[in-house]
């Protein structure tokens, strides 16, 4: 089982009839896609059957996540806690993981950890930074401090995604970041509840993603191009937002921001 694929795993009979969402999510995470998912479940009781269609809904790229036994080859060596409590507000927390080799349910590395170590004191916006690892035998707990300096934002975009896909900026609801404002973790959550409660009406369900990007005077460090929704689901929407152009008092920085929406349930984190 361990060597198999998941899209193996979907695939066997025995198994066909017990796939949650929760494996086709975590499919398209291994492969650095975020999308919400729904599922259709057709009962014809005349005939006796029943047809299951799962659909999906596109949003913006996200950091591929390594897929864990029984879906791949074990670990010697897990990463199988990670602690990211000790981040402060000014930290772009996820800008910096997706930059680090060392990710939860990944294969320990101490060589992976000396090269994120060296990768978060080059990066000029945090005022402090360290990684500590505990633990002894198949698993180690990995804990990440950060504590960023002041980034000013120059500059913020929404983008929708699935039904949403094409809005102008004028349908989107006026957000309360501004340019010129201090990039915060706890205001973009704020943005994130308001743009979700403008489309999550009636019995539409909207995901929200945020992403950041940043751009150093010595350093070009760009997200690719948002992919296309490949398939749609009435009632479900997707939406985003790009780019958030920043500016810290010690180097020019440039950040972007995605916000994609789908079905509830599609995101583990």
């Amino acid at each position: 089982m361990a060597g198999r694929s998941i899209l193996e795993r979907f695939t066997n009979t025995t198994e066909k009839r017990r796939v949650p969402l929760y494996w086709i999510d975590l499919l398209l995470r291994s492969s650095g896609r975020r999308a919400g998912i729904s599922r259709t479940v057709r009962l014809d009781y005349k005939n006796k059957t029943a047809q299951v269609a799962f659909k999906i809904c596109e949003g913006p790229p996200g950091n591929p996540e390594p897929l864990g036994p029984p879906y791949a080859e074990p670990c010697k060596i897990t990463n199988g806690y990670f602690n990211w409590w000790d981040v402060d507000d000014l930290s772009p927390k996820d800008f910096v993981e997706r930059r680090m080799k060392t990710k939860w349910l990944g294969c320990f590395s101490e060589s992976d950890v000396k090269d994120d170590l060296t990768t978060l004191k080059e990066m000029k916006f945090l005022k402090e930074s360290n990684i500590s690892v505990e633990g002894s035998g198949d698993v180690r707990s990995i804990s990440v401090h950060l504590h960023g300096r002041p980034i000013l934002i120059a500059n913020i975009k929404v983008r929708g995604y699935g039904l949403l896909d094409g809005l102008a900026q004028g349908d989107f609801p006026p957000i309360r970041i501004t340019k010129g404002d201090t990039y915060s973790r706890s205001e973009v959550r704020g943005v994130e509840k308001l743009l979700e409660k403008a489309f999550a009406k009636g019995d539409r369900q909207v995901e929200v993603f945020t992403d950041v990007q940043i751009t150093a005077s010595n350093q070009d460090e760009r997200l690719p191009p948002p992919r296309r929704e490949r398939s749609q689901r009435p009632r479900t929407a997707c939406a985003g937002a790009r780019p958030l152009r920043v500016q810290s008092e010690q180097l020019p920085t440039e950040s972007q921001v995605f916000r994609g929406r789908g079905p509830r349930g599609s995101e583990k984190r």
